[in-house]
């Protein structure tokens, strides 16, 4: 590329770009002059903005704020390298971050309006119970948990897989606890037993629902799944489809909301022998259906063993 360059005398000169740097003598006055060094090639550089607001879209993916503050710095850092096109470039940097931003805020909201589409509500079940359910009653043949009640009796029951945990109890009451809790945190389901005192009235269909629905308001598992820790229901519920299924055991239905989400309670309270159970099975509503064989399958193993 040829250098332009004027003498004291009046003459313009072309000189070649390899003469740079060196002396060439004017062809009119045959005066020495100095031909320039070539200036560097000037590029656009790559926009630091673009490159932040990239970043931070992909630190902040899935998190509300995150998300939309990459696409912010990307839409802005897209407006300047428009407006300087020969000093910055890389606007594939900021439509990056203007998608992944989101990107990332729309699955970050559908995430937190339905926990379970991504299995999140799982992973946050495991976060808060895992470290509290003991899973040793799974391995065991056959697998199942058993609690002492009385000096000279306990309880079993079958679990339904090895997913099940038995929770331990940490409720600071005077009311007496349930004595097991067991939790499925896959599927989001449990299983509780508690001891019931039936009176010689209390032993007909009416006064055994009656008192079993009394109970059930005032059960652990009820209060851990309202988030409460205290007795989280105003009044006894009323049940649907109460039955009896045979001589010593009543069973109905509830549907509850607790904590904002929507469950089906299957309730059964059972005689055996000179004592009186509640067992409760509980699923959220949508997926009662699916689980309700399993449910019923581990309430039809309950024993009293004396």
């Amino acid at each position: 590329m040829p250098l332009s360059i004027t003498c004291a005398c009046g003459a313009r000169l072309e000189i070649d770009d390899r003469f740079a740097g060196q002396s060439v003598p004017c062809p009119d006055c045959h005066a020495s002059l100095h031909v320039p060094a070539a200036a560097p090639p000037s590029y656009p550089r790559v926009s630091g903005l673009a490159v932040a607001s990239l970043m931070v879209s992909l630190i902040g993916a899935f998190t509300l704020v995150g998300g939309l503050a990459g696409a912010l710095l990307g839409y802005f850092a897209r407006r300047r390298i428009e407006t300087q096109p020969t000093q910055l470039t890389d606007l594939r940097l900021a439509r990056a971050a203007m998608v992944t931003g989101v990107g990332g805020t729309a699955l970050a909201l559908v995430a937190l309006a339905s926990p379970d589409v991504f299995h999140l509500g799982a992973l946050l079940r495991e976060f808060q119970w895992a470290r509290k359910l003991d899973y040793s009653p799974a391995s065991a043949s056959p697998p199942q948990v058993e609690k002492a009640v009385g000096v000279d009796s306990k309880v079993s029951l079958l679990l339904p897989s090895a997913r099940w945990g038995d929770l331990a109890s940490n409720r600071n009451s005077q009311e007496p606890s349930d004595l097991f809790i067991l939790m499925d945190l896959v599927d989001d389901a449990q299983i509780a037993c508690r001891s019931l005192d039936l009176a010689g009235d209390d032993a007909g269909a009416d006064a055994m629902r009656g008192k079993g629905l009394e109970q059930f308001a005032k059960s652990e598992l009820v209060s851990l799944l309202a988030r409460v820790r205290s007795d989280p229901l105003a009044k006894t519920p009323a049940p649907r489809d109460a039955k009896q299924i045979d001589e010593g055991t009543q069973e109905m239905r509830l549907d509850l909301r607790l904590a904002g989400v929507r469950r089906s309670f299957l309730l059964r309270v059972t005689k055996k022998g000179p004592r009186a159970f509640l067992l409760i099975g509980a699923a959220r509503a949508s997926d009662f259906a699916r689980l309700e064989p399993q449910l019923r399958q581990a309430l039809d193993s309950f024993r009293l063993v004396q």
